[in-house]
């Protein structure tokens, strides 16, 4: 007789396997896939108190995830539409709301003191005697009740119509489900591919509809752009701006930025924005890179061909006269406001220029402008 013992050894080195899913089943899954796929078409039900069925079909298998995968696919390709709908509507309505804001504050008493407190400021930040203290005490303030007049905030427009504050929460409450949906389409996704056979043939042939995670922070940066838009400006600043948006590419993001937050200022101090120079910015970054290489901060330049910003700019192809030097800043508006508290790299910004070039290597900048 073979021992009690001597059976439980041989059944050790038997390998164990799964066995392949009984008819019932295979018809139980079946059941709770067509379940939760009812409970998924129903418009009854807001999405999240779907979950438990969307929770079902991800527990159940293969068969639950690519139906989830399935489903959830033309579920997301029509909120992406809709979303897409309802962001032109917003940002249409959002435009009309900033520039009738816009308008209202530059009637006949509005222009007046523009155009008084934009004189202050021209007077204190072109004058010969300009000192740090100037600044801080005439500029800064002049500079803030122009910037009180001009500029239109996101909240400003939003407050003016209740309308518009509503459909912008309601897009945002459509955008966390899409989120939250993209999350469900990704796990099961994921699963299938882990799959064999079919499944991961299946699901190879599928890509997410839409990604929704950007939408938030682009629809408030677009608002943002829009609200700027509104503001009233000389139609050539206003092609200038576009101009050298086209430029901003061949730069250094933050290069871009400090030139375009430069142009902002002088246009909101009336005195015209910059047309951007890539030469000027190459001769700009050629300097600052010299500056770090060869140890100096200065003007004057011990590299041959290079002593001073006219020989620079000539170099690299264009002319250009006034430059400002800086080293220390992590990023473009930090370089600007540098400046704009040293009285002589202040007059440089603000003075009567036609070009600009920013140009930064490292934590070094260099400013030039061309007539």
């Amino acid at each position: 007789m073979i021992s009690f013992l001597f059976l439980i050894g041989i059944s050790e080195l038997v390998e164990w396997q799964e066995p392949p899913p009984s008819a019932e089943t295979q018809e139980s899954v079946e059941e709770i896939v067509a379940a939760a796929l009812k409970v998924l078409k129903t418009r009854k039900l807001s999405w999240y108190d779907k979950e438990d069925a969307l929770l079902d079909l991800m527990d159940v298998g293969p068969l639950g995830q690519d139906t989830l995968v399935r489903q959830l696919s033309k579920d997301l390709k029509k909120m992406e539409s809709a979303y897409q709908k309802k962001r032109a509507s917003l940002d249409k309505k959002f435009l009309s709301v900033a520039t009738k804001i816009a308008q209202s504050r530059l009637n006949k008493k509005g222009l007046q003191k523009l155009d008084s407190v934009r004189k202050k400021l021209l007077l204190a930040s072109r004058s010969s005697g300009l000192t740090k203290d100037i600044v801080k005490t005439v500029c800064n303030p002049a500079l803030e009740e122009i910037v009180g007049i001009l500029k239109i905030t996101v909240t400003q427009v939003l407050d003016e119509e209740e309308d518009l504050s509503d459909a912008l929460a309601n897009i945002v409450e459509a955008l966390d489900v899409h989120c939250f949906l993209n999350e469900y389409w990704l796990d099961a996704h994921k699963a299938l591919l882990q799959a064999e056979g079919k499944w991961v043939k299946r699901a190879k042939k599928r890509t997410l509809p839409a990604v929704s995670s950007g939408h938030h922070e682009a629809m408030f940066l677009a608002l943002e752009d829009l609200a700027f838009a509104a503001e009233i400006m000389p139609e050539r600043d206003r092609a200038i701006l576009e101009a050298n948006k086209t430029l901003f590419p061949e730069l250094q993001p933050e290069e871009g930025i400090g030139i375009r937050d430069l142009n902002i200022l002088r246009i909101r101090a009336g005195i015209g924005a910059l047309k951007v120079d890539i030469k000027l910015c190459a001769a700009g970054r050629g300097h600052s890179k010299d500056m770090v290489d060869h140890g100096f901060f200065d003007h004057h330049s011990p590299v041959k061909g290079k002593a001073s910003p006219s020989d620079r700019a000539r170099l690299a192809g264009t002319s250009g006269g006034a430059e400002n030097i800086s080293a220390g800043p992590s990023d473009g508006l930090g370089a600007i406001q540098s400046w704009w508290y040293s009285p002589g790299h202040h007059s440089n910004m603000m003075g009567g220029h036609g070009r600009i070039g920013l140009g930064r290597h490292q934590n070094h900048w260099t400013q030039m402008f061309g007539n």
